[in-house]
């Protein structure tokens, strides 16, 4: 390149990326695509995990893909989705999706990344988010609250609490080196946690100014391992979840960001759920959502809840018929109900739940969800993208399966546009784009028309 900038302005071009507030996973932890621009870190592509980096890709037009499950990704028109195709998967630009085009998912799978943290420290952050708070005196003198049931409840539909849930929090303090009282109330009791000043609170991940409206997933949780993961929704989930005499698990709160964040890391832990609603909470208008777990993958991965016969599951997130087939040869069937699905599937009758096939012994599966809208555009925005060294050329972004962008990517379009810009003869004979060579384009061209091409 004779001009150094115009060689990092087609560096740049804005093609397959995401928002910055995007959540990647990579062995760190789920990060925003944002803090990770020109690092190296290894990125889990759905299927294993691969070199990768991330890069800041200049501004461009945002919309929000929303899929059934009620959660959406950003990302710009040309970002590449991986669909459901009739023989098998396809890639699609996100301006070109319609209604009930079925998304690959991650596949909702305990995935082992992040850096050790104290589970006991990640069940009482968990409490906190659902059912604490927090109140500041002077800048020194904070301290945060947990609200627990005085009735000590039997079975695994109700919640945890009562006096041995007390004892717990309290234990918990002393073991910190924190004081804590107790303060009763009707029907439940406010266990009262002295931390001294911010900085303790915010280490363990709470941000002391959070009301009930703002709250969100702790930063420190997202970059944690997995057993502190678990913990940490089994401590929200003992707040603020119940299990219905049906045997649905229920999480049913007025912060909708909060549940859309807890959707994404569910899967990480191996749960699969759907975000429902919005439901008028109360005369005055007030919404709110809820969001319902697969009860048998809550009790198995977390401890959570009884498990029911029936597996409930979203209907649209069943089985390709080609990825079925593809995969009859590794299933193991130990049990009749196995044997029926392989037979099923052998005469090709139809499709089943990738959970299921997941645990007979199937590799390589993604979930899936159908597209419900794609948004309208949105102002320019600072946009970013990975670069994958894998075959696949693919990364998990907030739990859908993205294109990779690369330099391959950037040559490929620029090809398609100039040649139809620019078509063969379009300035007189033998002009036109004659060479492609890697990434390098060359054009014989009137030299009146130079400067323009």
């Amino acid at each position: 390149f004779l001009d150094e900038r115009k060689k990092q302005e087609i560096v740049n071009v804005p093609i397959q990326c995401i928002i910055g507030d995007v959540r990647v996973i990579n062995h760190r932890g789920y990060i925003p695509i944002r803090e990770l621009v020109r690092q190296r870190f290894a990125a889990w592509t759905g299927v294993s995990w691969a070199p990768a980096t991330a890069i800041q890709k200049g501004y461009a037009e945002v919309r929000p893909i929303r899929i059934r499950r009620g959660v959406e990704l950003v990302c710009d028109g040309s970002h590449g989705v991986k669909v459901v195709g009739q023989d098998d998967y396809e890639w699609r630009r996100a301006d070109e999706l319609v209604g009930n085009e079925r998304l690959a998912l991650d596949l909702a799978r305990p995935l082992a990344f992040g850096q050790a943290m104290d589970v006991e420290d990640a069940y009482v952050l968990g409490l906190w988010i659902g059912d604490g708070s927090a109140s500041r005196r002077q800048e020194h003198d904070v301290a945060f609250t947990i609200v627990v049931g005085n009735t000590a409840r039997t079975g695994t539909v109700a919640l945890r609490s009562g006096p041995a849930q007390i004892e717990r929090l309290e234990q918990w303090a002393i073991t910190r080196g924190l004081t804590s009282r107790r303060r009763a109330e009707s029907g439940h009791t406010q266990i009262v946690v002295n931390v001294g000043g911010r900085d303790w609170l915010q280490a363990w991940g709470a941000d002391p100014d959070w009301k009930a409206h703002s709250k969100r997933i702790p930063e420190t949780i997202w970059r944690a391992d997995l057993p502190a993961r678990r913990a940490f929704i089994c401590g929200l989930l003992d707040a603020d979840g119940y299990q219905s005499p049906d045997g649905a698990v229920l999480l049913h709160l007025c912060q909708r960001t909060l549940l859309e964040e807890l959707w994404v890391l569910l899967r990480t832990v191996g749960v699969d759920s759907t975000l429902r609603g919005p439901y008028k909470a109360d005369k005055h208008g007030h919404l709110s959502y809820r969001l319902a777990l697969i009860a048998w993958q809550a009790a198995l991965h977390l401890g959570w809840g009884r498990t029911i016969r029936r597996a409930r599951g979203s209907g649209d997130g069943k089985t390709p018929v080609f990825v079925a087939a593809r995969v009859l040869a590794q299933l193991r069937a130990t049990c009749m109900a196995d044997r029926v699905i392989k037979s099923r599937l052998r005469a090709r009758m139809g499709v089943t739940s990738p959970y299921i096939l997941q645990r007979m012994g199937a590799t390589g599966l993604y979930d899936h969800a159908s597209v419900s809208s794609v948004g309208a555009r949105r102002a320019h925005v600072p946009v970013y993208t990975l670069c994958v060294d894998d075959a696949l050329h693919q990364y998990v972004a907030g739990g859908f399966i993205s294109k990779n962008s690369s330099a391959a990517g950037i040559v490929n379009l620029a090809t398609l546009r100039i040649d139809a810009q620019y078509p063969l003869d379009f300035g007189g004979p033998f002009t036109g784009l004659v060479n492609q060579c890697h990434d390098a384009l060359m054009l014989e061209v009137p030299e009146s028309a130079a400067d323009e091409v």
